[in-house]
């Protein structure tokens, strides 16, 4: 098996993580909608940095729109819910609810 294929998945969980304290902090300084807004932004200038250096061609086509868009719209729930829960019940309670529900849908889409 590839170690990268091993090693990512587990470095990404360590980073949702620290995420969510992050995510609690800076709800605390900036208030939900902020965070929110920076933290889109930041995600937005990355990726739209790796899209043009990785990719040899763009395609922005209606569908990758909508589902760029919907993605957005998936992601910013999340990171609502996970600060918001993180705040009311903790950060134990909130990462063991977001890995079981993970592994539940995971099955189902499978």
């Amino acid at each position: 098996m590839n170690i990268a294929a091993l090693l990512l998945p587990a470095l990404a969980g360590a980073a949702i993580a620290l995420q969510t304290v992050l995510n609690s902090l800076g709800m605390r300084f900036l208030g939900l909608g902020r965070l929110i807004g920076f933290s889109g932004l930041v995600t937005s200038l990355l990726g739209f940095s790796a899209a043009a250096v990785l990719l040899a061609r763009l395609e922005v086509t209606s569908r990758a729109i909508v589902y760029a868009v919907g993605s957005g719209l998936i992601r910013a729930f999340v990171l609502a819910a996970i600060v918001l829960s993180a705040r009311m019940a903790g950060l134990g309670q909130t990462l063991s609810l977001l890995i079981a529900s993970q592994l539940l849908v995971g099955l189902l889409v499978d």
